[in-house]
């Protein structure tokens, strides 16, 4: 019953808003295709759609207001979100221990980037897709107000003892939430007002290896495997300095040139982390709230608009006697992603397990990639993708769903900050095919980093996904990604999409 009421919300939902920019006869063929369309007892949506449907035909024309219009768009669009993301969430319980998901997300960045007025204002956009929302305080602040000491006061022991004893307050924060959430019983999210990594902006780089030394912390278990995302706000230094302000927090000292240069040391810090976001200050205010919402939405699996990634094909790796002498922090690790066997019955997509590390270290992701059902326009949703940390064990478990239809894909990713972009060099190692792929955001405004030999972009090319890339090659034999006639054509067609028209015969040439 869950099932059918669900897709007919959406089936109907889509319908509605084509019927009321479509002439009668384009809805009425619309709709004929839809009821085809669905695999869903007849008798019961017989009347329903044809009530439901035949309402939408009579009343559009009278809601001229342009604001009901608008609420009613984003009400579907909100309803939509939910039956989706409730469909996905569901799937996703019965591969993990089927406790509820909960998600740690930091939202940092330099000072007066907006993060407060963040943690305000997207707890309701959260709430309204069912989850618990928990903010975890700043550390700093409680550590800073309280003991009125600052660290540029103390020597380098203490010092040391004092920024630990700041990550230290971090982490028993976010386990005392974390355990709270966990106790509710509801899907959550634990929203940090700055993490770990943070304080390593703070530190030389030999101060932080000390630390991190003295409290037997590594890099991979307090980053990666901590947090499943990092929203970065650009600081209000940069870009939109008229609002750039210390009145709103009395730990804040620091002038506009430092807080630009902090910004780039706390984003430089999260270089490496599987999943970062950067907000710049390229919209008013209001339009960078709504960004972080947008970038929050995506971690969680709730269907809004992706904007996902820019992909490029580039001539290889960053060579690794050239990183030393590049002026930027890069890091480099692992990928191993395994595809299951596909068993959705409700969205299109298929599943997939991760290992993601270097030096032994590993962290370890279920991830299930979804689209809304193939009927009528998909403009409002993308895709889906929902990603939940697992324990080695769950993944080891999961690995005997292997589809054996598919290879294991091994990757190097190369993840680097240039000019305040955030990029990932995917370098192809099984299946052997010569391909290095260049990922960027989508929404970034960025140039090309001078030390990378752009080749053509792929992006939305779907034969260059991992998930084509696993099922098109065996991985025993070695053959070029040039040498396969689907790459080459898709390819061929991106490159040259610029051109009006593109015929077989003119391709080759």
């Amino acid at each position: 019953v869950d099932s059918t009421r669900d897709n007919l919300l959406i089936m109907f939902s889509r319908f509605y808003r084509q019927s009321k920019k479509s002439s009668y006869k384009s809805s009425q063929r619309r709709f004929s295709q839809t009821y085809q369309n669905l695999r869903l007892p007849r008798t019961a949506l017989r009347t329903t759609l044809l009530t439901a449907c035949a309402a939408g035909l009579v009343l559009a024309p009278f809601l001229s207001s342009s604001h009901t219009a608008q609420a009613n768009e984003v009400n579907d669009i909100r309803e939509n979100e939910r039956i989706i993301h409730n469909i996905v969430q569901e799937e996703m319980k019965e591969h993990t221990d089927g406790g509820p998901p909960i998600y740690r997300i930091v939202l940092t960045g330099g000072p007066c980037g907006g993060k407060s007025t963040a943690l305000a204002t997207i707890s309701e956009r959260l709430q309204a897709l069912g989850y618990r929302v928990f903010r975890v305080p700043e550390a700093a602040s409680l550590l800073l107000t309280g003991t009125g000491l600052l660290p540029w006061m103390l020597d380098e022991s203490e010092q040391i003892v004092f920024e630990g004893s700041m990550v230290k307050t971090k982490i028993a924060l976010e386990d005392v939430f974390y355990d709270i959430a966990k106790a509710s019983g509801f899907p959550s999210v634990i929203l940090c007002d700055r993490g770990t990594m943070d304080t390593a902006a703070y530190l030389p780089d030999e101060q932080w290896e000390v630390l991190l030394d003295e409290y037997k912390w590594n890099t991979v278990d307090i980053r990666d495997k901590r947090y499943d995302a990092i929203i970065h706000l650009v600081t209000s230094a940069i870009g939109a300095e008229k609002y750039y302000t210390l009145e709103n927090n009395a730990a804040r000292s620091e002038d506009i040139h430092l807080a630009r240069e902090l910004d780039f040391k706390v984003l430089n810090a999260w270089v490496g982390h599987p999943t970062i976001r950067i907000v710049d200050n390229s919209t008013d205010f209001k339009g960078k709230i709504e960004r972080v919402e947008e970038a929050i939405c995506q971690v969680i699996g709730a269907p809004r608009p992706s904007s996902g990634e820019r992909k490029f094909v580039v001539n290889g790796p960053i060579q690794r006697d050239a990183l030393d002498s590049l002026p930027f922090k890069c890091e480099t690790f692992e990928v191993e992603q395994t595809y299951l066997i596909p068993n959705s019955d409700h969205l299109k997509g298929y599943n997939y397990i991760r290992r993601r590390g270097h030096n032994g270290t590993y962290t370890y992701t279920h991830s299930m990639f979804r689209q809304p059902p193939s009927v009528g326009s998909t403009e409002e949703f993308d895709h889906v993708i929902v990603e939940n940390s697992i324990s080695g064990r769950e993944y080891r478990r999961l690995m005997k769903q292997k589809d054996e239809n598919r290879v294991t894909v091994k990757k190097e990713v190369q993840c680097f900050l240039w000019e305040n972009n955030y990029y990932e060099l995917v370098s192809f190692q099984q299946p052997d095919i010569g391909l290095s792929i260049l990922n960027v955001e989508n929404e970034q405004e960025f140039t090309t980093p001078w030390f990378i030999n752009v080749r053509g972009e792929v992006s939305n090319v779907r034969e260059f996904s991992s998930y084509f890339i696993a099922g098109e090659f065996d991985g025993k034999t070695k053959q070029l990604w040039r040498q396969n006639q689907k790459m080459i054509d898709s390819f061929k067609k991106a490159k040259y999409s610029a051109l009006e028209s593109i015929t077989d015969e003119n391709l080759e040439e």
